[in-house]
Formats: structure tokens, sequence, C-alpha cells
């Protein structure tokens, strides 16, 4: 996988982070890991650089856009976005796809 994205759950947020991060790190190919709080508007992203070290970058506000930079696969990120009340929010997966035309979204 190039990109692995996990919503997390109260039972299992510190073995996400924890030792399921350390198992994904080991994985040649994966570039991008993020974090889904089900509790808040707030995505976690860590991106792979160039020399291995992980950088974060959270994500809270309204309408912000995670954007993963993936040749391979387009151009897919996250958008997070109220829904009504100020707790209530939804995460909404967006994926570019090549076509014959060029791009598609979805």
């Amino acid at each position: 996988p190039i990109v692995i994205v996990e919503v997390l759950s109260e039972l299992t947020e510190g073995y996400d982070r924890g030792q399921k991060f350390l198992h994904y790190r080991s994985i040649p190919s994966l570039r991008e890991y993020v974090l889904v709080s089900q509790r808040q508007m707030l995505v976690e992203h860590f991106a792979r650089q160039q020399s291995g070290q992980w950088v974060l970058t959270t994500y809270s506000g309204p309408e912000d856009i995670v954007v993963f930079p993936v040749p391979e696969s387009g151009t897919p990120g996250l958008r997070i976005a109220p829904r009504g009340r100020r707790s209530d929010f939804a995460v909404t997966l967006l994926i570019s796809c090549p076509t014959a035309r060029g791009r598609c979204s979805t």
C-alpha cells in the first residue's frame, strides 16, 4: 500500500498510534499514514520524507483538505466538513484516478 487511512476507535486508538504504526513504518511502499478521529474534528497525516523521517501535519478546521501527493494514484485526499452541529462532522475520501481522457474524481 501507498496510503493507509485508519478511523480511530476508543478501544484501538493506542494500538493504532503505537504498535500498528511501528509495523506500518516497515512497509517500504508506504508513504502516507492518516488517522481520523471519531470524537473530534481531527485528521492526523503522517508523511514519509525521502530521508525516511515521518512528518506529522494535523487538520482540524472545517473544509480542510489533506492532499496525498502520490503520482501513481492521481491526487487523492480527505476533506473534513461540518454537518449541522459543531460536534458533528464528516470526513470524505477524495480519489483521483487516471482515465483515457486524463483523470476522474470520485
